[in-house]
């Protein structure tokens, strides 16, 4: 949905509207797919001209790993994530390039983001390889 659906939707109604930038209003889901595609796509994050994300797309209440820890910390966090800023909308995402899972292997990455979150893997997707 974030690669090919998002992307169709708000040309479209940039086109239609006849403006040169929308509002974005994500809820849950729909705010991790503006998250995701607005990251890879910088074309479309200049579309946006602001992004609600309704509901928080992630939380550390059921996790018991590392990441909880260092997201109660604060100053940490951003030890192991960083903000980016595309346009007016800004947000952070993890600080682990795709091409660092290729690299170490589907065992390491995924033991990397177990010791982040814990290791629960029927929490894993273990569906789709990393992009």
């Amino acid at each position: 949905m974030a690669k090919y659906d998002l992307p169709v939707m708000v040309r479209y109604v940039v086109q239609q509207t006849g403006g040169s930038k929308i509002y974005y209003v994500g809820h849950s889901q729909g705010s991790g797919i503006g998250f995701i595609q607005m990251a890879r796509d910088p074309g479309l994050a200049q579309l946006i001209h602001r992004h609600f994300a309704l509901v928080p797309a992630t939380r550390v209440n059921d996790t018991d790993g590392l990441g909880k820890t260092i997201s109660k910390i604060g100053d940490l966090f951003y030890f192991f994530f960083y903000v980016v800023h595309r346009g007016p909308t800004t947000y952070a995402v993890p600080e682990i390039p795709p091409f660092l899972c290729q690299w170490i292997g589907y065992e390491l990455c995924r033991d990397l983001l177990f010791s982040l979150t814990g290791g629960n893997k029927a929490s894993f997707n273990v569906v789709r390889p990393i992009e």
